[in-house]
């Protein structure tokens, strides 16, 4: 009974129109976002990373072949982060997080005239990691301009769900056929369990022919590597949008069966879809919103302390290192030298510090937005595909990661450079307190960011957690109310 029951809605749903409607826009979508990434983004993106990183190979053989001193100061440069391979499948969150973080010092150039010569003072504030700001203005949720995989199934293909099931009970209690379908005994779990699978047999279907026609051309015109590895995360993102979609099923019948006509059911849908698409979302940036105003005062903060306050008066850490270079005449003195370090070290880890802080308070700031949208089901399947992508805000973190880790490796492997030069003071910060000897990009460690599907499997797996939950939940809620509901007008 149950399998007459299933074949019976699966048919039903393939002759309709809305059926051929949401065919067409789904295949013809991502068919058109394969494309775009075929002759646009894909390109575009890997030049420009290709290039950003040939540069910055060649600033450091340019910086070690002046010297390992001047290598340790300048610092390694800056890291940039790998455009995703998947980034067609959810993409908008790469487009709007920082691609790059900075590692780089800066020198200040400092000279007096004595004695009618010249006394160079420069000297090199110690480079530290650096990030930009634009995370604090990342969008929460994706915007119906991206076309990926995340507008097609998130936003369509919950649509056409709920399109497919709000008359399904209801539908037939005002023709009267429920009617007579229950006569014949059959029980009401069956007949649910029957109208769930037709409905997501029919989704995943078009879910599955989507995704297959938008594989089959990536692979073919696209210059993409992909690897067991992106296989894997790819039929995991399947598993999500699959997953989603049960949701959406069961949230559809669960309106379906509580309503008292179409028309209402049909209302409260398209209500409940335009809440969790667009209006939701929306409530979690505003909440998050009112915790800016600390971030803008650490802002503040770092700007004083690299810039002053309007007067000139530098923070006491930074102001008594730049003291010490101002005032002593002899850089060559490893009493004076010492000291310097000492004074730039400290200036060094109080910066970090206040970038890190600064850091901190962003990701808070968008995770406390996150988690709000999150109640939302599109938020969860967005950040989940996000995550298994590798685009959202756990690949920008673990981007982060890494660039402290790779930073840590590159001071490292200089400084036991230098100790094993007898000619070197061995102090670190202060350019005559470290060897001269030149230095070759084989010597140093290069940073490649490196990315496992585990990784980035186990930042999705609260949100398909939620997913799951809210498959579960409406589906049993809707089994209640259709327990509770008359099979007749």
């Amino acid at each position: 009974m149950l399998t007459t029951i299933i074949k019976r809605e699966f048919i039903a749903h393939i002759q309709s129109l809305r059926f051929s409607l949401t065919l067409m826009l789904c295949v013809g979508l991502m068919v058109l976002n394969a494309l775009v990434l075929v002759y646009s983004t894909h390109r575009f993106e890997r030049d420009v990373y290709r290039e950003n990183i040939t540069q910055q190979h060649q600033t450091l053989r340019d910086n070690g072949a002046a010297g390992l001193c001047q290598l340790l100061l300048e610092g390694p440069g800056v890291f940039y982060k790998k455009p995703s391979e998947l980034a067609f499948c959810a993409g908008f969150a790469d487009n709007k997080l920082p691609d790059k973080i900075g590692a780089e010092s800066y020198l200040v150039y400092m000279a007096v005239y004595s004695e009618g010569r010249s006394i160079d003072k420069s000297f090199y504030w110690p480079w530290i990691l650096s990030f930009p700001t634009e995370l604090k203005d990342a969008p929460l949720l994706s915007t119906f301009i991206t076309i990926d995989w995340v507008f097609v199934i998130g936003v369509l293909l919950s649509l056409a769900a709920f399109l497919f099931t709000h008359d399904a009970i209801v539908g037939e209690k005002e023709s009267g056929t429920l009617k007579l379908v229950m006569a014949n005994s059959l029980p009401r779990h069956t007949l649910l369990w029957g109208k769930f699978w037709g409905a997501l047999l029919v989704l995943s279907g078009v879910l599955v022919l989507s995704v297959v026609l938008n594989l089959l051309i990536v692979l073919v015109l696209a210059e993409l590597s992909l690897d067991f590895s992106h296989a894997v995360r790819i039929a995991v993102m399947v598993l999500i949008s699959v997953v989603y979609l049960a949701g959406c099923t069961s949230l559809g019948l669960l309106i379906s069966a509580h309503s008292s006509t179409r028309r209402v059911s049909l209302t409260t849908v398209l209500f409940i879809w335009v809440s969790m698409v667009l209006l939701w979302p929306q409530t979690g940036k505003t909440i998050a919103e009112l915790f800016h105003q600390e971030t803008h005062e650490l802002e503040h903060t770092k700007h004083v302390y690299e810039h002053g306050d309007g007067t000139f008066i530098w923070h006491p850490i930074r102001g008594h290192a730049f003291g010490l270079a101002e005032e002593n005449n002899n850089r060559l003195d490893p009493a004076f030298i010492k000291k310097f370090s000492s004074a730039l070290r400290s200036e060094r880890t109080h910066h970090q510090e206040l970038e890190n802080a600064q850091l901190l308070r962003r990701i808070q700031q968008v995770n406390l937005a996150q988690n709000i949208v999150r109640v939302s089901p599109m938020g969860a399947y967005q950040y989940a595909m996000e995550a298994m992508a590798g685009t959202g805000l756990p690949r920008y973190r673990h981007f982060i990661d890494q660039a402290r880790s790779y930073a840590q490796r590159f001071e490292e492997s200089l400084l036991a450079l230098d100790r094993a030069d007898s000619r070197s003071l061995h102090i670190p910060f202060v350019k005559t307190g470290l060897s001269t000897q030149k230095v070759k990009l084989d010597q140093i460690p290069v940073f490649a960011e490196n990315l496992s599907a585990a990784s980035l499997a186990s930042s999705a797996i609260v949100d398909l957690a939620l997913l799951g939950f809210f498959a579960v939940f409406t589906y049993l809620a809707a089994y209640l109310v259709w327990l509770r509901s008359s099979i007749v007008d």
